[in-house]
């Protein structure tokens, strides 16, 4: 040590700043483990509109085309556009339905957050 530095393999290093303070939560495994479900679940239910928007984007075009539907593997035609309506219907029913539960979808402030609150304020 030279006058109040030290000295690293040709490096000299002469003073050390520390910004260390850290807020530190206390919190059980399993009750950890729910907050991360719960998180986890809010938000994949945003991503979960892609399949079925695939599927109204692919059905909607055949119903607006004025597609002639025809007899096969022995179902008539007006069975097949009926199911072609129900499909649409019930895609496009799936697509509201995954977005509305995707709306409380949560930062990962918003999760330390919750993290942070009690257990009798949760």
């Amino acid at each position: 040590m030279n006058n109040g530095s030290v000295k690293f393999d040709k490096v000299d290093v002469l003073s050390v700043h520390t910004n260390t303070t850290q807020t530190l939560i206390n919190i059980t495994e399993d009750r950890l483990r729910l907050k991360l479900i719960d998180y986890e679940e809010v938000n994949s239910a945003r991503r979960r509109y892609e399949f079925p928007l695939g599927v109204l984007i692919a059905l909607v075009p055949t119903l607006l085309t004025a597609s002639e539907f025809r007899n096969v593997f022995g179902l008539k035609a007006d069975t097949w556009q009926a199911l072609f309506v129900i499909a649409t219907i019930l895609s496009g029913v799936a697509v509201l339905w995954t977005l509305w539960r995707g709306r409380d979808s949560c930062s990962i402030d918003d999760l330390v957050k919750r993290i942070k609150t009690p257990p009798e304020q949760s």
